[in-house]
């Protein structure tokens, strides 16, 4: 946001992103799901879209800076496999494993499914082929689009693809589509926080205080006390400012 809006203190964007998702817990499961819909959608119409003018980048049929002819594979065989060693793949491993997590909400969201029995069952084989093409398609894209001597942590790989076929406002549309994964990560979180927490006190580990429930069915204590850990970093993170330019 800071792209965008260079005169507003991030702490207030911050809080603002806090106050949405809180509500989108607040009021009832149907909320929750509504906005986790959209912000899933956002994230997956670009991926796909990503994919798409890759894909026909790769064949020649988008222009390509740096390239005369269509990239296609070569990216993938020209400098060998491995260059560097493999010592990289495991570095890279802890963000790859990390960027996994999230499909254990099938399990979360059981106990307020409509109809778990079909649903659930379903969400868990389609979780498979949705891996495979937002995870390895994309990567494939990028991996067939950059040369691995370009590649680097200074530039987001999707705006430098798109930037490469001429896309206009790359790092503006990234920027958005990042903003939009990062609210919708923290808005799933909080929601399996809190049903985490009510389970706890459901089972009698953490007291009962925790599982009473609204007219709605939502733990409201226990998504209040979920979201002290963001309350609180924001603070520290204010606080820490204060006092460096104090």
């Amino acid at each position: 946001m800071q792209k965008w809006f260079p005169q507003v203190s991030v702490w207030i964007w911050s809080l603002t992103c806090m106050i949405l998702i809180f509500l989108s817990n607040f009021f009832s499961v149907k909320a929750f799901a509504e906005s986790e819909f959209w912000f899933a959608a956002i994230k997956v119409f670009a991926i796909v879209a990503f994919i798409v003018l890759g894909g026909l980048a790769i064949a020649g049929f988008l222009p390509v800076k740096g390239y005369h002819a269509a990239p296609g594979l070569a990216n993938f065989y020209r400098n060998g496999w491995f260059p560097n060693g493999f010592s990289g793949v495991f570095t890279t491993m802890l963000t790859v494993n990390f960027a996994f997590s999230g499909t254990e909400l099938i399990g979360v969201t059981a106990g307020e499914a409509e109809n778990p029995q079909k649903a659930i069952p379903s969400a868990i084989k389609t979780t498979l082929w949705r891996l495979l093409i937002f995870f390895i398609g994309s990567i494939a894209v990028m991996s067939a689009l950059i040369p691995y001597k370009v590649a680097g942590v200074t530039q987001s790989p999707f705006v430098y693809v798109l930037d490469s076929i001429h896309v206009p406002f790359a790092a503006n549309i990234m920027n958005f589509v990042v903003l939009t994964a990062i609210i919708s990560a923290a808005n799933s979180g909080l929601y399996a926080s809190t049903r985490m927490l009510w389970s706890l006190s459901n089972e009698g580990t953490i007291p009962a205080i925790f599982k009473k429930t609204n007219k709605n069915g939502i733990p409201v204590l226990t998504l209040i006390f979920s979201m002290l850990g963001g309350v609180f970093a924001l603070v520290s993170k204010v606080r820490s400012q204060l006092t460096q330019f104090a």
